[in-house]
């Protein structure tokens, strides 16, 4: 009788365990599907895995869910939706497939090593705009559709996502609910904002009445400039668009009013006069509106600008004003640019230079010539070249002293060269100063004069 009982003993403790593991496997399954429900799957079925991974699937909204949770879960007296408790060893991820509704190439994902690696080979990130999202976040995929979709809502929805170990990546909204806050009440708040976040990235009818929306309720500026940046790029010529840029020309930021000045052309005129009267504090926009303006600044506000900025030493003011000088020629421009070319510092003089190259005008050389021997190499610099577009022969022998002095700058003698070669080749004719090919020593290059003949060789290889 006692090895039976033994026998039975035994047995007993070997399948008491088993019958309690499969016990609980089946109150695992039993709560994992309560949770489904909770969840509000619609056509829930079990996913088969190995171990302890008990995974469901199901419908809601559309989209494919997939919810796993590893370890136990068990349900206690009560109700038996409000009361499952999830073991707080596990956690409860969630997956969102919207591959037919979002572009599969977007990927949002937490800056990490990773992604400064995935930078540092080329792979190319986009930004919103907003710097605090787009430091934080690696963001790749279809520029428009990322622009329609992260407004300010969805920037939010998606950095609690990824800071809760989430992921959107292959057309997939990935979330996690870890341990030990895991409850059907934290996973099916999880569930709504994956939800949430993959209804918003999903693709708009119209892309460009959504650009347009976002622009106007749109409260970051650097977002707002980036969304007037794309308008005008893909749409420049759309009713729709067009309507947008007439409303940037209102805004109280300067850089928006000059990105829609500058798609409408002369209809943004004035908003780039006013741009360019405003140069107080940070200048820098009333300088890209006189860059913009070029010509259609008129020359009396633009001799105006430029005496207002020498006065008060807004030299970047200064020199777009130079420039703009250049662009309109004529006596009055000459005279102000040879003004500043004379008495002016190192980089307004050379700006005057150029200035006054580009006019084209053949009186200007005499005012060129008379700065060449300046003090100072880029003053020299930028006469050189400048001589080179407007000068005639009869500069050659001044630039050739200055390409064969021993103190001159080694960049000054090859703008003095290049300033020479550029001469002669408007020439039909030899003529003092006129590089020729003769025999001597390879290498050799000479100029003609009245007394001697100029020499150039090749090199034979």
């Amino acid at each position: 009788m006692e090895p039976f009982l033994g026998i039975i003993v035994g047995a007993l403790a070997i399948s008491v365990p088993i019958l309690a593991a499969i016990a609980q496997k089946r109150q695992r399954r039993a709560d994992f599907l309560l949770l489904a429900r909770e969840l509000r799957l619609a056509n829930v079925r079990e996913a088969r895995h190995r171990g302890r991974t008990m995974s469901v699937e199901g419908e809601r909204d559309d989209f494919r869910i997939r919810v796993t949770q590893v370890a136990a879960a068990r349900v206690e007296h009560g109700n038996p939706l409000s009361d499952i408790h999830v073991n707080p060893q596990s956690d409860v991820r969630i997956v969102v497939d919207g591959r037919s509704s979002f572009p599969r190439t977007i990927d949002l994902r937490l800056e990490d090593i990773a992604t400064s690696i995935a930078r540092q080979f080329g792979r190319k990130e986009i930004e919103i705009g907003d710097e605090a999202f787009d430091d934080a976040v690696f963001i790749r995929g279809p520029e428009l559709a990322l622009q329609a979709a992260l407004d300010p809502r969805t920037r939010r929805l998606v950095c609690e996502l990824l800071q809760a170990g989430g992921r959107i990546a292959d057309g997939v909204v990935y979330t996690r609910v870890r341990a030990p806050t895991c409850s059907p009440a934290t996973a099916a708040a999880a569930l709504e904002r994956a939800l949430e976040v993959a209804r918003r990235l999903s693709d708009p009818e119209n892309i460009l009445a959504r650009l347009c929306e976002r622009f106007r309720w749109e409260h970051a500026p650097g977002v707002r400039l980036r969304l007037l940046d794309l308008l005008a790029d893909r749409f420049p010529a759309e009713p729709e668009a067009r309507s947008v840029f007439r409303e940037a020309l209102l805004a109280t930021d300067d850089r928006l009013r000059l990105h829609a000045a500058r798609v409408l052309g002369e209809e943004g005129r004035q908003a780039l006069l006013d741009v360019a009267s405003c140069t107080d504090g940070d200048n820098a926009q009333a300088v890209r509106a006189i860059e913009l303006l070029g010509r259609r600044l008129p020359i009396e506000d633009a001799l105006a600008a430029l005496n207002d900025a020498l006065r008060v030493g807004h030299r970047n003011v200064a020199r777009a004003v130079i420039q703009t000088l250049g662009l309109h020629g004529g006596q009055l421009a000459i005279d102000r640019l040879g003004a500043v070319l004379a008495v002016g510092e190192v980089d307004l003089a050379a700006a005057s230079a150029r200035a006054l190259a580009a006019t084209n005008d053949p009186g200007v050389e005499a005012r060129l010539l008379g700065a060449l021997p300046s003090a100072q190499p880029g003053v020299t610099f930028a006469v050189c070249e400048a001589l080179g577009r407007v000068g005639s022969i009869a500069a050659v022998p001044e630039l050739r002293a200055i390409a064969s002095a021993t103190a001159t700058d080694r960049a000054v003698a090859r703008a003095a060269g290049h300033a020479i070669a550029a001469i002669q080749s408007r020439l039909a004719g030899a003529s003092p100063g006129q590089v020729s090919l003769a025999e001597g020593q390879a290498g050799d290059l000479t100029l003609t004069n009245e007394t001697e003949t100029g020499r150039v060789s090749l090199i034979d290889r």
